[in-house]
This record gives C-alpha cells, sequence and structure tokens, in this order.
C-alpha cells in the first residue's frame, strides 16, 4: 500500500467476509487503479480505468503500447501477431470485440464504457479501450 500511494490517494475495503478478498482503489486526479488480494493479503490483479480526459499525463502499457491510447481493434491485432491468444471469457464463446481476454498473459481489455466517446466506424463500439486488467495465469479460468 506505501508503493500504491504514491499514484494516488488509497482507499481499501473490508475484507468480504463471504469471499475473504482485500481490495484498494488508487484514486489518482487523471486516473482509478484497482489492487485486488483475493487471499486478502497477496496482490492477485490489478484493475486500471481509462482516464477521463484525452490530454491526462497517462500512461498504462503492456508490451511496450499504450493500452488506453491505441485503438482497440488494432491493439489486438498486434498481440494477436505476437503469438497471443485472444480468447473469450466463456471459452465456449469465440472472442468478443467488446471484451478481449488474452488468457496466456491474463490481460482483459474491455472498450464497454458509459461514457461519450469516439467509436470505430469498422464496428460501431468505442475507439479504445476503458478498462484492464491483469493478473497471473490462469486467473480468468476460475
Amino acid at each position: 500500500m506505501r508503493t500504491a500511494s504514491a499514484w494516488g490517494e488509497v482507499s481499501p475495503t473490508a475484507p468480504d467476509p463471504e469471499f475473504g478478498d482485500f481490495k484498494a482503489v488508487v484514486r489518482h486526479p487523471q486516473f482509478e487503479v484497482v489492487l485486488i488480494c483475493d487471499d486478502g493479503a497477496t496482490l492477485t490483479a490489478v484493475e486500471a480505468w481509462r482516464f477521463e480526459d484525452d490530454d491526462a499525463d497517462v500512461q498504462v502499457t503492456f508490451a511496450g503500447r499504450d493500452i488506453f491510447r491505441t485503438p482497440a481493434r488494432r491493439f489486438v491485432r498486434i498481440l494477436a501477431e505476437e503469438g497471443n491468444t485472444v480468447g473469450s471469457l466463456d471459452e465456449d464463446l469465440e472472442p468478443d470485440e467488446e471484451v478481449t481476454v488474452f488468457p496466456d498473459v491474463a490481460l482483459l481489455l474491455s472498450r464497454e464504457t458509459s461514457r461519450e466517446v469516439p467509436v470505430d466506424p469498422e464496428d460501431g463500439l468505442p475507439l479504445y479501450f476503458h478498462y484492464a486488467i491483469l493478473a497471473p495465469g490462469g486467473y480468468f479460468e476460475e
């Protein structure tokens, strides 16, 4: 938590009695990050939400690419061309254009948003990802 406080205000939540998890929301003036500890003590996953201001001095990268400023379909294509498997949260379904999972690296990206945003003319969905979660391998298979 000490490291996270350098990013902004940290607001921990109480452990959930049913699941025993612990979350801490880190609020920065330009973005928000959620730290998830599924066992109540060990960092399990990190969620990042796209900044409100497109001119924000924030960059969230994966494999050297800006997750929230690279057009979503291009981002997926690049990672797929580099050999990453593109999947779905439900292994019985085809990959979804709105929520994309890279199971090999346990990265989930979503274009879902309630904000008014630029859309991709080809599929009509938000042009950029608005949410990302990075976790250990196998996290989305649970």
